[in-house]
Formats: C-alpha cells, structure tokens, sequence
C-alpha cells in the first residue's frame, strides 16, 4: 500500500492499479489459505482414524511438526495446550497432543491468533458443536479488544471491497489529472 500511494503522488497510474491489483491477489491468497485452514481442521476434528501410540519430547515433537521448540513453548505458556510429564520431568508429547498441536500450527500459520485459537480448543475440549469459522472469526463481546478485532476473514473480505473501492479512486484521479495538465 505505501508502494500505491508512492505511486499516486507521482501520478503513476498504471503502476498504482498494478500495486492494487497485487495487493488484491494477495488478500485472495490470505482467504484462500484461512479457509483451507478451516476445512483441514474440520476433517481433523471429524477424524476417526486411531493414532498410533506415539510418545516425543519437546524437540522430537518439534520436528515431526515442523516447528520451533519456542512456539510450542510458546502454545503452552499461552494455554492452548496442557502436557503430562515422564517420571524425569520431561514433556512428553502424546498422539493426542500431535493432533491439537497439528491444529494449532495450520490455524497460526495461516494468520489466526491465539484467542481465535484458544476458542476453538476450549469448544472441541468442551465436546460443543463444532462451526470451526464462527468460532474462530466471531469472538465474544466480552472478549479482550484484540479478541474482539479477531475476525480474519470478515476482516479479509473487508479489505478485498476496499480495493474495488480504491480503484474507483484511482480512475477518478486519473481523470482528474488528465484534465489538469491538458
């Protein structure tokens, strides 16, 4: 968006409309991929498949996931996930754990916060029906104000009708300017 408005204050036009029409492909991106999100979380939680008994410590754990030892450091600090621990002190991870942090991973990685997060897991632990999208884009007005700023794809497609507006803009100044230096 500053590279648009750049472009604007040169009265480069067609580049604004090509930054715009990027930025637009990028939102369609960012709501592709949170709807993705939802739908693989959905078959998970749907899942009747048994896992296989599976027991990892917080590095083997962070490898089969793909992530840092900090963010699942970080997940459990922030209360999404609750750990038992071996007979030494060390986490152990579970297959049921895998799952959760499974779910946690594929939500964070496609931008939801860990309020959005924290809501789904507190329904699927509470055995509540399951609207993966309403939970996680419709938070409590009771909620913390950066819960309640939590609607990522409302927020998404908010952005997407802005471009259409913007463009609008874009063309009017075009006019504008095309008058002017006549």
């Amino acid at each position: 968006m500053r590279e648009l408005i750049k472009a604007l204050a040169k009265y480069e036009f067609a580049s604004a409309t090509a930054l715009l029409h990027d930025y637009g492909l990028a939102i369609d991106q960012e709501i592709d991929e949170a709807n993705e999100a939802i739908h693989i979380v959905e078959d998970m939680i749907k899942g009747t498949t048994e896992e296989e008994d599976i027991s990892l410590k917080r590095s083997e754990a962070a490898k089969y996931l793909g992530v840092t030892t900090d963010a699942l450091r970080n997940w459990e600090l922030n209360g999404l996930l609750s750990l038992k621990r071996s007979e030494n002190g060390y986490r152990i991870y579970a297959a049921d754990d895998l799952k959760r942090l499974k779910i946690i991973r594929i939500l964070r990685s496609s931008k939801y916060s860990l309020e959005a997060i924290l809501r789904l897991l507190h329904s699927i632990d509470h055995q509540e029906e399951h609207d993966v999208r309403t939970i996680l884009n419709n938070p409590e007005p009771s909620e913390d104000i950066i819960s309640v700023c939590d609607m990522l794809i409302l927020s998404l497609e908010k952005a997407k009708m802005n471009t259409a507006e913007l463009a609008k803009c874009i063309n009017n100044l075009k006019k504008v300017a095309a008058k002017r230096f006549v």
